[in-house]
């Protein structure tokens, strides 16, 4: 499904950046998921192939957006580049979602101290960048399964 088919909604609620917009769903969808990435030309073609395998992708371009969307629409899991993440950003998406699990996404290794002091965290898990779609499908939708 190409970009310009899909469906897009204006976060006219809140929206630090014009580039901020949210997928509409399919009646289908399995998980809604949260990307997180302040790189908007890493988003869209994630988005555009999550919503093609049935998932709900709404995206999110900054920490205020991100944690404004899990506070007001929780989803079911965030998918957040981990240059975007520190503890206190983890705390309060978990806080304002219970044990919502998150998967940090980074072109560092998970042996790294700082990814690995984040995954330390329960509920955290790694993809290393560049995103392979098919594998954050297949963990996507064993956390579906579960």
């Amino acid at each position: 499904m190409s970009r310009s088919s899909l469906a897009f909604v204006h976060r006219a609620h809140h929206s630090p950046s014009p580039l901020s917009r949210a997928r509409v769903a399919p009646l289908e969808t399995r998980l809604q998921v949260l990307l997180v990435d302040d790189e908007i030309d890493h988003l869209l073609p994630l988005a555009d192939a999550l919503h093609a395998a049935g998932f709900a992708a709404c995206i999110a371009t900054s920490r205020d957006e991100a944690l404004f969307d899990v506070a007001s629409s929780p989803p079911a899991v965030v998918v957040l580049d981990a240059d975007m993440a520190d503890r206190l950003m983890l705390s309060r998406i978990r806080g304002l979602a219970a044990m919502l699990p998150i998967v940090l996404t980074s072109t560092a290794p998970a042996t790294d101290p700082r990814i690995a002091a984040l995954l330390a965290i329960a509920g955290v898990t790694h993809l290393a960048k560049p995103i392979e779609v098919q594998k954050l499908v297949d963990l996507l939708s064993a956390m579906n399964d579960t």
